[in-house]
């Protein structure tokens, strides 16, 4: 027979998060999260559904709640629809504390967009744009300020509760848990740094048992995040020499982050100038690297970024690669020639940038503590 298992998590955030309410301003809310365990979820699962995605998907609904599935045989019902068998409750639904009048108190350093670049600009502007305004004459801002302010402060905290419906998910959810605690970001900008978040159950951390991780040229033949890439050195998780606050470490992010766009920069572009592989590191992007009639397209870079808080004070950036190749409606728009200039670029991309990251000083391989 089941049995509720409540699990108490505490959560933090070590940078500033734009998590937007129905107003995208800041405010502490269950679904993000929710959507961040899920996502974390699939990567830990993959596996063991052989990366389908069909059976992962099914999967998912079964146990994080669905209305999609049509399967009369389950459950006795006309459908396999059900509610989610791990239930999320927040201490308090709040706002968030960060406002514009906080925010110009923070001293970020410049960074600029490349090394050919005229100008630098800060570098919460160059990591959250969008989220973060420049100055505009044009729009009458004398000064760089938040979108939808009030953001959710670095160092804000809340208690988050997991209630699962079955005693034998305990286990699993910690573990899961343990992924969030590492590698978890949440609201915009997140894969920049931003709203990086960490849990405690129970005071301590939760359990990293392993890194779900497969060869990341492997990864590259499915078109969607189900694994961390390894080589033969191991795991493509790297940690940033510690710096004094999340500042420091958001900076060392935005300088990596510019020299692997010049790296992309270097590699030859498709025969007619589009696309230039600068759209491998995410998409939308401007300029000549864009893509015809894909204004409108999406896809999160496959390099991501991490803020940790270590326990002597200090602070680290990861920087993690879930390799993969472009999702389904930005391929089928590439088409022929240019879906296989992909195919071979992509690999000699991704080869520079794991490089990169082996030989700078700033970075080492990540050892799982």
């Amino acid at each position: 027979m089941s049995q509720l298992h409540k699990i108490t998590c505490d959560v933090e955030f070590i940078t500033p998060a734009f998590l937007g309410n129905a107003t995208q301003q800041g405010q502490w809310r269950v679904p993000p999260f929710k959507t961040l365990l899920r996502r974390w979820w699939r990567i830990l699962k993959a596996k063991d559904y052989g990366y389908d995605w069909r059976q992962l998907r099914e999967a998912e609904g079964l146990l994080w709640g669905n209305a999609f599935l049509e399967r009369p045989h389950l459950f006795g019902r006309k459908n396999g629809h059900q509610r989610s068998l791990i239930s999320l409750r927040l201490g308090a639904w709040e706002a968030g504390s960060l406002q514009n009048s906080e925010w110009s108190q923070i001293r970020f350093g410049k960074q600029k967009a490349t090394a050919s670049a005229q100008y630098a600009i800060d570098v919460d502007v160059y990591l959250g744009f969008g989220a973060v305004l420049p100055p505009s004459k044009k729009q009458g801002r004398r000064h760089k300020e938040l979108a939808h302010a009030p953001a959710i402060a670095d160092g804000e905290r809340a208690t988050l509760q997991l209630i699962t419906r079955d005693a034998a998910l305990a286990d699993p959810t910690r573990h899961l848990l343990g992924l969030v605690h590492h590698f978890g970001t949440l609201g915009s900008r997140a894969n920049n740094g931003w709203g990086s978040v960490q849990c405690q159950l129970d005071g301590t951390p939760p359990p990293l048992l392993e890194i779900p991780a497969r060869d990341w040229q492997a990864c590259l033949e499915l078109n969607w995040p189900h694994a961390f890439g390894k080589d033969a050195r191991g795991v493509l998780v790297w940690a940033s020499r510690p710096t004094e606050d999340w500042v420091q470490a958001l900076e060392q992010i935005a300088r990596t982050k510019a020299a692997v766009r010049d790296i992309a920069k270097t590699v030859p572009a498709y025969r007619h100038h589009k696309p230039t592989a600068v759209f491998l590191l995410g998409y939308p992007v401007q300029g000549r690297h864009e893509l015809d009639k894909a204004s409108d397209l999406r896809w999160p870079s496959p390099l991501r970024f991490k803020v940790q808080a270590l326990e002597n004070g200090t602070f680290r950036a990861l920087a993690y690669h879930l390799p993969h190749r472009p999702p389904p409606a930005i391929w089928h728009l590439l088409q022929g020639a240019r879906q296989q200039w992909v195919e071979t670029t992509q690999v000699d991309l991704w080869h520079q940038i794991h490089a990169f990251f082996d030989k700078d000083p700033k970075w080492s391989r990540w050892e799982g503590r």
